[in-house]
């Protein structure tokens, strides 16, 4: 099984509808792909609780599960294509059973979903995507800035920002973290 890793630069900001449409057409966006993400965890959130995110995203007729572990910058990313959301079942790479030592693979289970429309305009530099995101009865807009390249990165995506009118960056959580917030997920009576 192949699996990649590597560190994880980006940026991202929730967007008003308004402002999600202007960068929408002013740039070459792709035409929108629907991803849908499973969030899993083990019965005491031990993945919460260190504020690793563990899902395995739907594209197409692929399931892609995917690690992310928080660094100092960025987090560190650990990919690899699977062929079952049953962790029972999985063989995963030793790498990745590594990083997930601290606990029993085999009691991971899917607390939520998450479906982003996503389209994505490539630069030299950077990917740029625009996801709308439906989970917990909500939608939200969000642009993300990840960093292929070495480059002064933050000041490239704060010039993209204010050429669309947008001259304050809030940075936002990531999806695992919305959701958990919307789900009320650290609050869940543990079983």
């Amino acid at each position: 099984m192949n699996m990649r890793k590597g560190i994880e630069l980006e940026y991202k900001m929730l967007l008003k509808y308004n402002q999600f449409k202007r960068i929408q057409q002013k740039y070459p966006f792709s035409y929108p792909i629907k991803q849908v993400n499973h969030y899993y965890d083990t019965s005491d959130q031990i993945l919460n609780k260190k504020r690793y995110a563990l899902r395995i995203r739907d594209i197409g007729d692929k399931r892609i599960l995917t690690l992310k572990v928080p660094q100092k910058q960025g987090v560190m990313e650990y990919e690899c294509e699977v062929d079952s959301y049953d962790f029972t079942l999985l063989s995963l790479p030793q790498e990745l059973l590594e990083a997930l030592s601290f606990l029993d693979v085999k009691g991971l289970k899917k607390f939520a979903s998450l479906t982003t429309y996503r389209s994505v305009y490539e630069t030299e530099d950077a990917i740029i995507c625009l996801d709308e995101n439906h989970y917990a009865k909500r939608c939200d807009y969000e642009i993300e800035y990840e960093v292929k390249r070495e480059h002064d990165s933050l000041s490239t995506f704060l010039s993209l920002l204010r050429e669309n009118a947008i001259y304050e960056f809030k940075p936002a959580p990531g999806k695992a973290r919305r959701m958990k917030n919307a789900i009320r997920f650290d609050k869940t009576p543990k079983k």
